[in-house]
């Protein structure tokens, strides 16, 4: 029998996973095949009036998956107020500095997440990180896609924000859709002001 963390994560990974799929579906349903979108018609305006200008596009250049959207998954991700640059630091570097260590970085519930493993060694110096205001995010080195972690509405984020413990796994779960990221792909991860460089998704 799998320990009651673990089990907790799995099945917080199978309901995301479901909700993506749900997502997906409605993209899907929204535009059906056959019938392309009607050309809304010319506004008419003054030769003074300013003509409307579109609003911008959250997901513009955030999507490189091939014939899809990301939704709710690839977006402009919140920063702390001062808009500082996270400090990048690879992985072998993280117990002095942060206080954590890498455990894994493997795809689950079937491929359309992310699942972070890792272990806190000092509570102090990985307190930031869990700071639930912060809102931590995937970046696909070759590409620049960035992937958040999803907020299902009656799961709340998929990531652990309690108060740490030393010598306890902690985990973060990140949405892949279309399952977009590929073992042997190189990521960033970024929580806060700590960017973890070059992980490996196994």
């Amino acid at each position: 029998m799998l320990p009651n963390h673990l089990c907790r994560v799995a099945i917080l990974a199978a309901l995301a996973g479901a909700w993506l799929a749900t997502c997906a579906a409605a993209d899907q349903a929204e535009a059906p095949a056959g019938n392309p979108p009607q050309a809304a018609p010319a506004l008419a305006r003054t030769p003074h009036q300013t003509p409307p200008q579109p609003s911008p596009n959250p997901l513009q250049g955030a999507s490189d998956a091939p014939g899809r959207q990301v939704r709710d998954a690839v977006s402009p991700t919140k920063t702390p107020a001062a808009n500082a640059a996270p400090t990048k630091m690879k992985a072998e570097e993280l117990p002095e500095k942060w206080g954590i260590k890498s455990l894994a970085l493997r795809r689950s519930a079937g491929n359309r997440m992310i699942d972070f493993r890792y272990r806190v060694l000092d509570p102090v110096k990985a307190a930031p990180l869990f700071d639930g205001k912060v809102h931590p995010y995937l970046v696909d080195e070759a590409t620049g896609a960035k992937f958040q972690v999803p907020n299902p509405p009656k799961v709340g984020p998929l990531r652990s924000v309690r108060n740490p413990k030393a010598e306890t796994n902690y985990f973060i779960l990140f949405a892949n859709p279309g399952e977009y990221l590929k073992p042997g792909n190189l990521v960033s991860i970024v929580i806060g002001g700590l960017e973890i460089e070059h992980l490996t998704l196994e």
